[in-house]
């Protein structure tokens, strides 16, 4: 699927509505991710930064998408920051 058609498919499916309910069926989303994604598609948008975090949402299905977090995070003690990357299933309704 390219971006331009999972951007109609969003579109669809938030034509008159905004998205109200992300169920995570696979990885973990906070509730400040939870926020930045809707806010995404809100504006039709299927990658973007928010803060510090870039947001990256491919489309699977009608429903369910996955979306790859990357942010800098100081892992260990002593080193610099790294960048790390989550990766996360979900659906809307």
């Amino acid at each position: 699927m390219t971006i331009k058609e999972s951007i109609k498919s969003i579109r669809k499916l938030c034509e008159g509505k905004s998205v109200k309910k992300i169920k995570v069926t696979k990885g973990h989303l906070t509730q400040t991710n939870k926020k930045a994604i809707k806010a995404m598609f809100d504006q039709d948008v299927m990658e973007g930064r928010v803060g510090k975090i870039d947001y990256f949402i491919k489309n699977i299905k009608d429903n369910q998408y996955t979306v790859t977090i990357k942010q800098k995070q100081t892992v260990t003690i002593g080193k610099g920051p790294e960048i790390t990357t989550d990766i996360a299933t979900f659906e809307i309704n």
